[in-house]
């Protein structure tokens, strides 16, 4: 059963999401979350390797953290080409699995 409310402000359980793979080193895997949570991608610093496959869609809980990643990744709808990059927030796993 989906259970999505917001345990405190940066807490966040059983949120739908798609792995993307970027291609780039400073932030090769994001998810992007889908669903009633849509435009809203992050950076996890703890992605298990099982799970870095593009357009792999997860169930997810997850952390805020109190950090950002830049990125060049100019495909993302974000991206500034004035500062040459994207901004994700990193996130730390608690719970994924593959749907």
């Amino acid at each position: 059963m989906k259970d999505t409310p917001t345990i405190n402000d940066k807490l966040f359980e059983n949120r739908d999401a798609v792995i993307l793979n970027t291609g780039v080193n400073q932030c090769n895997f994001i998810f992007h979350l889908t669903g009633e949570d849509a435009n809203a991608t992050y950076h996890p610093i703890n992605l298990p390797d099982a799970l870095k496959i593009e357009n792999i869609p997860v169930l997810v809980s997850f952390e805020l953290m109190d950090a950002t990643v830049n990125c060049d990744y100019v495909d993302h709808p974000n991206y500034d080409f004035d500062t040459g990059f994207v901004q994700f927030e990193n996130v730390r796993i608690i719970n994924i699995i593959e749907q």
